[in-house]
């Protein structure tokens, strides 16, 4: 049995003006007081949801990228705590007092939608938890992650679409065994007790689980596992604390019937965790069936900007490149990369090899015939150390492309290699730029 969600704090607890204010602590927003214990971000409450047109299109040439290679995307955009939970929420408090349920439910199932139009398999996951009954315990009253019992009403929803879409796997049954409990202090009862003192708001108590094969799958000698056909990538929601501890993956396994591979990336943001499995030679030779994206929070509005890293990362480094240098960076500049003349922009994508592992930024500017110099800022997470390999796509324009150049940080000293690449022909977006009349 699972634990009792524990969302009624029997110790009262107020909050404060410093956390009810905006701009303040490590948070940035303002913290709500709801009903029977529970607290409330800005953000939880907040109706905005649009998907912009931009968005969608990224997300669909990321989506027909990896099913070329015979994997499907799902992304699993988390449900609005608000709207979840809303019966917990106190429109008498002025802070709350613009809470409109009905219309965060309709821009969640609007953006759910719109993300849907991309070609991803995109599950209604608020429309889920309504209709299992898991809304009163899908999240932590007071922590912006969902308790096991919103992992599995999630990963429930996604196998059924998934199974309808006609996705099936190697099977090997999986058993989620909960044998201990444990309290979960959560982040908005830590920020309370920082900056307001007084009475702490309690933890709150949940069920470990642990995802255990029923038997190895058919043909399986010991030991002798097929790589999962499934990848589950996300933030502290798919990954808390490096050890999986809502059981996402568990549940998952279990819905579907098959094994799963867990690469979220706690407090990695929805980048971090899928762009270092995706620079990875395993997800190159043996693409999974199945890729599970999970996106908490607002809908990204730096898609498109993400792609550019993202596409080229499925293709790898190339081994006869249309230009390449390697050279020591000296006082943060290193000379421009020349390009062949007569290369179109449109195409070509960049990879950088950086000698220094702790050098994790830097711009590149693309020089463009007839064009105003296109700036990227390339970034990669410092939660993990990185592979010190960067990806990003040249402008998708049939101008030619004359050169690139790279500026790292001040005070950066280091070695890298370029090298200038071509994406595949048919690749979607090169293939409808080179056929648009």
């Amino acid at each position: 049995a699972l634990a009792a969600p524990g969302a009624a704090a029997s110790t009262p607890f107020t909050l404060c003006d410093a956390v009810r204010s905006a701009d303040k602590g490590d948070v940035q927003e303002p913290l709500v007081l709801g009903r029977d214990g529970w607290i409330f971000r800005g953000t939880d409450l907040a109706p905005p949801y649009a998907v912009s047109d931009e968005t969608v299109a990224a997300l669909s040439r990321f989506s027909a990228d990896l099913r070329s290679r015979g994997t499907t995307l799902a992304v699993l955009l988390l449900p609005p705590r608000g709207a979840v939970a809303s019966d917990h929420v106190d429109v008498g408090d002025p802070l709350a007092a613009s809470f409109d349920a009905t219309q965060v439910r309709a821009d969640y199932d609007a953006a759910v939608a719109a993300l849907g139009r991309s070609g991803a398999l995109v599950p209604n996951l608020l429309e889920a938890a309504l209709a299992d009954g898991s809304r009163d315990e899908y999240y932590f009253a007071r922590d912006h992650h969902w308790r096991p019992e919103g992992a599995r009403s999630a990963m429930r929803a996604l196998a059924t679409l998934a199974t309808a879409s006609g996705l099936s796997f190697t099977p090997s049954a999986w058993n989620n065994v909960g044998n201990s409990s444990r309290t979960y202090p959560g982040s908005f009862a830590n920020r309370v007790e920082r900056e307001c003192g007084g009475a702490r708001p309690p933890p709150e108590a949940f069920t470990v689980f642990e995802s255990v094969p029923a038997g190895a799958p058919p043909g399986a000698l010991l030991g002798d596992w097929p790589a999962p056909e499934v990848v589950l990538a996300g933030a502290s929601h798919t990954n808390k604390g490096g050890d999986d501890q809502f059981n996402v993956a568990g549940w998952l396994r279990e819905a579907l019937g098959t094994d799963v591979l867990n690469v979220g990336v706690d407090a990695g943001g929805y980048r971090t965790g899928l762009m270092d499995w995706i620079d990875t030679e395993a997800a190159r030779k043996q693409p999974p069936r199945l890729l599970a994206w999970e996106i908490s929070g607002r809908v990204p509005q730096d898609m498109a900007e993400f792609s550019r890293q993202a596409i080229p990362a499925l293709y790898g480094t190339c081994a006869v490149p249309l230009a390449q240098g390697s050279v020591d960076a000296a006082q943060g500049r290193v000379p421009a990369l020349q390009v062949p003349p007569g290369t179109p922009s449109g195409g070509s994508y960049l990879v950088l090899d950086i000698a220094e592992p702790s050098v994790d930024q830097f711009n590149v500017a693309f020089e463009l015939e007839g064009q105003p110099l296109d700036v990227y800022v390339l970034r990669r997470a410092t939660r993990l150390p990185h592979s010190g390999r960067f990806f990003v796509e040249a402008p998708l324009s049939r101008a030619q492309l004359l050169a690139v150049n790279l500026v790292l940080g001040a005070g950066d000293t280091t070695g890298v290699e370029a090298r200038l690449c071509s994406l595949p022909p048919d690749e979607v977006g090169v293939a409808t730029l080179r056929n648009a009349p």
